[in-house]
């Protein structure tokens, strides 16, 4: 227990002196933020049999590292993206299957702390992420939590007016996972009609064009993929129970925001993005009661939004006189869902006790 519950302590005094404008020369230094992301790249990528999927990802390794690259794309039975087998084959001439968390674990951490970096409370947004979405997702699912933490570094491109890098950001989260696929492709299609700028329509041609060819050259994988989880919901025992949990988690901040989106202090186009993201999350509650497993893939792609408003959300004219009260409670629910999730949840075997590679003899 004691190795999760430390970097949650180190990260809420990191808030905590962020709040108190305390050390700012230190908090914002790029030499210490990058000593902080290499010390969770080592803790996420070098963590040893840790996570529920882990024997899978093992199996899949295994699996491609003795097939050569013209057989790993003629067996479309096989659950795996091409990309991800690409990566796999590669890794497995120089290393073990151990190799794939790091590398996963380094487009996990490095975005998301880029994506945290522009946020003004840099250090509460870390906290915020750590007990869900870090040792959850993070060291869970390896390439979806890839694929996330790109969506959420895409989104600081447009505060800077970046859409290129934007667009860019989302069309290389997709192929991490296939999930990616369906709520970047919904994003960039809804939000390009948004922004309606004539001088992008080129570059959303682009994206569009290269989405529908991954889509048609994954379209057996994804049939069979989302037949997998129907069947995997309907099966008796199992259904991704946190659904609507994560669902609420959501819910919050996207409820919040809505009503009081004109008083948070974000770039017009990054306003528009929220708002989009806010919507499509209260939109979901219907496929969370049809399908946990769906519903729980896509949800967790809201996370970047919720984090960013919730770190925002200190700015308001409701709470700004009671922003330390609010700080305090964002605080003592994160440290509660952590605990709670470690020592009740159906799956905390999975990660209890925490072993990493480099500290096993």
């Amino acid at each position: 227990m004691i190795p999760y519950l430390a970097p949650f302590f180190f990260l809420t005094t990191l808030a905590y002196l962020e709040h108190f404008n305390q050390f700012n020369s230190v908090l914002r230094n790029k030499i210490f933020y990058t000593i902080l992301i290499l010390t969770f790249i080592i803790f996420i990528g070098f963590r040893f049999q840790v996570g529920c999927d882990w024997e899978t990802y093992e199996y899949n390794f295994n699996y491609l590292a003795l097939k050569d690259f013209s057989e790993m794309f003629q067996d479309p039975g096989k659950l795996i993206d091409i990309f991800y087998s690409l990566v796999v084959k590669s890794l497995s001439y120089f290393f073990d299957y151990q190799s794939q968390f790091v590398f996963y674990a380094i487009f996990f951490t490095v975005p998301l702390f880029i994506f945290t970096y522009q946020i003004k409370s840099t250090y509460l947004s870390l906290m915020l992420s750590y007990p869900y979405f870090i040792i959850v997702v993070g060291m869970g699912p390896i390439r979806q939590a890839a694929a996330v933490s790109l969506l959420a570094m895409s989104i600081t491109f447009i505060s800077s007016g970046k859409y290129k890098y934007f667009y860019l950001g989302n069309f290389f989260a997709s192929l991490f996972h296939h999930s990616s696929l369906i709520i970047n492709a919904f994003t960039l299609v809804i939000y390009s009609s948004l922004i309606n700028k004539k001088k992008r329509k080129r570059i959303n041609y682009l994206i569009y064009f290269l989405i529908i060819t991954i889509l048609f050259f994954n379209f057996q994988f994804i049939y069979d993929k989302l037949i997998t989880y129907i069947r995997l919901n309907n099966s008796k025992g199992y259904s991704a129970q946190s659904a609507f949990l994560i669902w609420i988690i959501n819910f919050i901040p996207a409820s919040v925001f809505l009503l009081n989106c004109k008083k948070f202090k974000l770039e017009n186009g990054l306003r528009k993005l929220m708002i989009l993201f806010s919507i499509s999350e209260i939109m979901i509650l219907p496929i969370v009661f049809l399908n946990s497993v769906i519903s729980y893939r896509l949800l967790l792609y809201f996370f970047p939004s919720s984090i960013l408003i919730l770190s925002n959300m200190q700015e308001l004219f409701l709470i700004r006189k009671r922003a330390l009260i609010f700080f305090n409670s964002i605080i003592f629910l994160s440290f509660t869902s952590l605990l709670v999730w470690l020592n009740y949840s159906n799956h905390a075997y999975c990660w209890v006790p925490y072993k990493n590679f480099l500290l096993s003899s």
